[in-house]
């Protein structure tokens, strides 16, 4: 799978109600979902608690909502080889960083994601203000030496 990085640092939308909405404008309406269980994100229940999402990030493999314990807006990118994965983890979480530039950063590289996939790169960033208990993680996972990867964006609360 091909994915620009442009097009990443962008956010871009599929859906045309979206359209507007991209980089920190769309972040910003997805965090700021998240301590109601993105209620406007939320589409056709799928099972308990899972929700298909209303939008799509572009060319994402799967976008879903979780309300639960947590609440949770997930999207998934699948790639045959790491490289284009980190780099499309590169410009997402450059764009995110700059757009969130109050919260706390950690850096997940090489840590467990847990599906027991390894971390390629990755970072999380945890709210700040009104924010606080809000996280957005962005990381390219695989397991260990399988050249199959993915990226996801995960924004939880």
């Amino acid at each position: 799978m091909r994915f620009s990085i442009v097009v990443a640092a962008a956010f871009a939308l599929a859906p045309v109600a979206y359209a507007e909405e991209s980089g920190c404008p769309l972040l910003q309406r997805i965090v700021g979902g998240a301590p109601t269980g993105f209620v406007e994100l939320r589409d056709e229940e799928l099972s308990a608690g899972w929700f298909e999402s209303r939008i799509y990030l572009d060319d994402a493999d799967d976008c879903s909502v979780n309300i639960g314990d947590h609440n949770l807006f997930y999207c998934a990118w699948e790639f045959d080889a790491p490289a284009p994965a980190n780099d499309m983890v590169s410009a997402i979480s450059e764009m995110a960083t700059q757009c969130l530039s109050a919260w706390a950063f950690a850096d997940t590289t090489g840590e467990k994601s847990s599906n027991n996939f390894v971390i390629l790169k990755g970072i999380t960033l945890s709210g700040a203000g009104s924010d606080v208990g809000t996280q957005v993680s962005v990381f390219s996972e695989s397991v260990l030496g399988s050249q199959q990867s993915r990226v996801s964006i995960e924004v939880r609360r």
